[in-house]
């Protein structure tokens, strides 16, 4: 397979992630001053993120997929402190496994200039982030719970 495919089975691979972080910033009617400022600091990144999701989906070149994968990572991690200092506790951990991908994906990326290809043709690189994704998806069970029940997050 050349780079180029894999880069974008690369970012194929992240698009449920990046669609379960924008469920983060859905609108939240929560009970609790704990939900609310979570939900609350979750909302702040959701148009960005649902928009992205989709232009990934649909970006016909890998510069353009580069471009959204930036703008993307860009906005989670300006929100960041945000979410995991209102995180609720029992979340934590599962918070901090997707959190963790996108602090990987975003380090890597971004020390290569964003160059999909360049983390594709570097199997280390390629294992570390498969591995966060792992760990990532396993989270996702429980934070969709969360947000369908805490926040009313239709996902």
């Amino acid at each position: 397979m050349i780079p180029a495919q894999k880069g974008v089975q690369m970012v194929r691979r992240f698009i449920p992630v990046l669609v379960l972080t924008a469920a983060l910033a859905a609108n939240a009617n929560a009970a609790t001053r704990a939900h609310v400022n979570f939900c609350t600091a979750s909302k702040s990144v959701v148009i960005q993120l649902v928009n992205t999701a989709s232009a990934l989906r649909s970006s016909a070149t890998l510069v353009q997929r580069k471009a959204e994968l930036k703008t993307q990572f860009t906005t989670i991690k300006s929100a960041e402190p945000a979410l995991r200092s209102s995180v609720p506790g029992s979340l934590k951990p599962k918070l901090t496994a997707v959190l963790g991908l996108v602090d990987l994906v975003n380090t890597r990326l971004a020390a290569v200039h964003w160059n999909i290809a360049a983390i594709v043709q570097n199997p280390a690189v390629g294992a570390q982030i498969e591995a966060a994704s792992a760990k990532a998806d396993a989270a996702m069970p429980a934070l969709k719970s969360y947000y369908r029940s805490s926040c009313h997050y239709k996902i």
